[in-house]
């Protein structure tokens, strides 16, 4: 039988360094009730192979994908205040006549 250390530490927390950053690098099914899951943790780089139960993943997998969520909306507004900042830039030199035909 499987063994499980899911009571103790959950598939998202380091057993090294607790950071709660840790996300799957393989998972694969361990019989009709289990996974079998390669995690890796960020912080420290470190790495754990482990069971857990088909609820225990589902609610990593959806604590994995409120987590992409948050980043994709982070780095969409970065990338909106980027464009923001260069187009003034680039309209400051424009009324400064600072672009010549030569720029293009």
């Amino acid at each position: 039988m499987d063994r499980h250390h899911e009571k103790t530490q959950s598939p998202h927390v380091c057993i090294r360094c607790s950071s709660d950053l840790v996300y799957p690098l393989e998972w694969e099914e361990s019989g009709p009730e289990n996974w079998h899951v390669l995690l890796h943790c960020p912080n420290c780089d470190v790495h754990r192979a482990d069971v857990f139960s088909q609820q225990t993943i589902e609610a990593f997998d959806d604590a994995l994908t409120r987590g992409v969520d948050a980043l994709t909306r982070d780095y969409k507004r970065l990338v909106r205040a980027n464009m923001t900042e260069e187009i003034e830039r680039f309209v400051g030199a424009l009324n400064a006549d600072a672009i010549l035909p030569e720029d293009f």
